[in-house]
């Protein structure tokens, strides 16, 4: 068939997945306590919010979500730099410093796009597929993580474990994947 054998088909994306793995476990294991440290606060804040009797009062909510997103910009901000190699973090650094450099560094990305949107798409439907079953992984091992306990109040405990599992898990994972298929397009 011709869109398994192409250069852009689903092989070639099989291929640049499995070294994705690689690149985003390396990075995963080398800074293992930062990457818990930046996803601590919104695991910590979603069970806060599911395991909470009474209903949020607004001021509430949105303080959190304020947090939240400051958060969220410091998770994707550390996927990045445990991403980069210290050469690539400079550069990336230094282009995002002079705004003619990062337009010239997002028209080099959308190049970069543009030309591997084939193979992109492939890589993006399998990233979709392997962390679509994490997900699934994470909230069965969060489930029968509270096998004991109160049996009324034993669904809204799954549902924080399993909530605190993806956000420490998934979030920064995900982001530091997907920083690792758009890494080419940053050189």
């Amino acid at each position: 068939m011709i869109w398994v054998s192409n250069p852009y088909g689903f092989a070639a994306a099989w291929q640049h997945s499995i070294g994705f793995w690689q690149q985003t476990l390396t990075a995963v294991s080398r800074h293992f306590p930062l990457l818990v440290a930046v996803a601590i606060i919104p695991a910590a804040l979603r069970a806060y919010f599911i395991l909470k009797a009474r209903p949020i009062p607004h001021w509430e909510a949105n303080l959190a979500e304020a947090l939240l997103t400051v958060w969220r910009v410091l998770i994707c901000a550390v996927a990045l730099w445990v991403t980069l190699t210290p050469h690539e973090w400079q550069t990336f650094k230094l282009r995002l410093h002079d705004a003619d450099q990062l337009q010239l560094a997002m028209q080099r990305m959308g190049a970069f796009l543009g030309r591997a949107l084939h193979s992109l798409l492939w890589e993006l439907l399998l990233f979709v597929a392997a962390f679509w079953l994490l997900y699934a992984l994470l909230s069965l091992v969060g489930g029968l993580l509270v096998q004991t306990g109160n049996p009324e109040r034993r669904a809204v405990h799954r549902k924080a474990v399993g909530s605190v599992l993806r956000n420490l898990i998934l979030a920064p994972v995900a982001l530091i994947y997907l920083v690792t298929i758009l890494r080419q397009g940053f050189a």
